[in-house]
């Protein structure tokens, strides 16, 4: 049987260790991640079946970072159990219940055998009982997308902006994929956008042929980094680096010149 892999999300030392050796003593192995955007490049790149989150992180909060993992990391959190940790039991030990972002919270202090309770849970037919998307229109009026659209305004102004990029989305996003960009940007189909976001190939192309026929020139930002090389920026809510260069953009940053691409004619 393989070793069950978990994510612990901690940024204080002492913690990470008493929690480490607790979970390696029941064999379980343990990926560390200190804040919110080193937990998301993991996610990107592994699957877990448990990711335990405290509440208090730098730059995002906990809340927030396990609604993104829920909407923004796709396949990799399918069957994902999300565990939250906090001192405050008054707080967010008080949503039991009321959302479902986390599969359970811990508060803290807790004993080993309060962790070994909640990770006994996370089997894939507790996780099985998610539904494989939320529907757009209750994502959009949850208090859930609220809290996670705060945290992306928290990062923004802490990168110089006012408010949210305005961005044109090409090709048009689908229902879900409109949900999911505007945790990070506002979507406009006016003058008043700021940048282009192509989401994929199709978009690429849509762009090129509307650029034949008109003069104006926005900033290119992707969401697809197989794209990257012909975009002003590569943009994923897991690269701080990336905020940074979008915020700079939107600020007025330099636009480099991107290669020529052949495309047929038609």
């Amino acid at each position: 049987m393989a070793t069950p892999r978990i994510l612990l999300v901690e940024d204080d030392p002492f913690a990470q260790e008493l929690i480490t050796s607790i979970l390696e003593r029941h064999d379980w192995r343990v990926d560390l991640a200190a804040d919110g955007f080193a937990s998301l490049r993991l996610l990107r790149d592994n699957v877990y079946q448990v990711a335990l989150i405290d509440y208090h992180l730098p730059e995002m909060d906990g809340y927030a970072l396990a609604r993104l993992m829920r909407d923004d990391c796709g396949a990799h959190t399918d069957h994902l159990h999300l565990i939250g940790m906090t001192a405050d039991r008054h707080g967010l030990a008080a949503r039991r219940g009321v959302d479902h972002v986390f599969d359970d919270i811990l508060a803290k202090p807790f004993q080993p055998d309060d962790l070994m309770a909640a990770l006994a849970k996370a089997s894939p037919a507790d996780s099985e009982r998610r539904d494989v998307m939320e529907a757009a229109a209750a994502l959009l009026a949850n208090p859930d997308f609220d809290r996670a659209r705060s945290a992306a305004a928290s990062i923004w102004r802490a990168r110089g902006l006012r408010g949210f990029p305005r961005a044109q989305v090409v090709p048009a996003p689908t229902a879900e994929q409109s949900a999911a960009v505007r945790i990070c940007f506002d979507i406009v189909e006016d003058a008043s956008a700021e940048i282009v976001l192509i989401l994929d190939a199709r978009g690429l192309q849509e762009l090129l042929r509307s650029r034949l026929s008109t003069a104006s020139h926005l900033p290119i930002v992707t969401l697809d980094n197989a794209l990257a090389i012909v975009a002003d920026a590569y943009f994923s809510v897991a690269e701080s680096a990336s905020w940074s260069s979008v915020a700079g953009l939107v600020s007025g940053g330099e636009i480099r010149e991107k290669p020529t691409i052949a495309g047929r004619g038609g």
